[in-house]
């Protein structure tokens, strides 16, 4: 056997035994989810405007409402505390801050102005809930939500997803006198919210 034989199958080997691990490593994403620690930051991006399909115009008399909620839980066996909220805006600048504003009560009351979500519980917030049920100038969006958590020893990070929400808004006041109601749900889609180092 000549040494290119060998070089040859020592190649299509390494090449095969790659290609076979392949499938598990995309998995690997799915395994961080198990990661402990006793303090951490997650971060999350999100939006709020009202716009007429199609267009930014006139967002005034959007006949579109799109929302950002989002959903934390605690899968650990211990209390999470939340140690600090930020919102900011396209620009970098705070639209809240808990340091100042403190913890905004959360749409189930799990959290707010309580910062301590317990094991198992799941809360949920509306941004409209936090800055109000405005539309953010186009410079201003999309926004990023930065919560920093720690608890009193090594737990399961916190899990937390962001919720975009679009529904039918409908002026049923007049031109002069608008009147809003926000409406049928017209699409959702769901995003994973990323861990970050401090």
């Amino acid at each position: 056997m000549n040494t290119s034989n060998v070089l040859n199958k020592t190649l299509i080997t390494a090449v095969s035994a790659i290609l076979l691990s392949m499938p598990a490593l995309s998995l690997a994403g799915h395994a961080d989810k198990d990661d402990k620690a006793r303090s951490g930051t997650v971060v999350c991006g999100g939006n709020q405007l009202n716009r007429l399909p199609g267009s930014d115009a006139n967002a005034a008399n959007g006949t579109e409402a799109h929302r950002a909620n989002y959903v934390f839980r605690n899968y650990a066996n211990g209390n999470i505390s939340i140690d600090r909220m930020q919102f900011f805006d396209a620009q970098g600048a705070t639209l809240y801050d808990t340091a100042i504003s403190g913890l905004p009560t959360f749409n189930n009351d799990v959290l707010g102005p309580d910062n301590i979500i317990e094991p198992n519980q799941t809360a949920h917030l509306s941004l409209d809930d936090v800055i109000g049920d405005i539309s953010l100038p186009r410079n201003n969006r999309p926004i990023q939500l930065r919560i920093d958590w720690s608890a009193a020893s090594r737990v399961l990070k916190p899990d937390m997803v962001l919720v975009r929400i679009i529904r039918r808004r409908e002026n049923v006041g007049t031109p002069e006198l608008p009147d809003f109601r926000i409406r049928e749900e017209r699409s959702r889609h769901l995003y994973e919210c990323r861990h970050i180092t401090r």
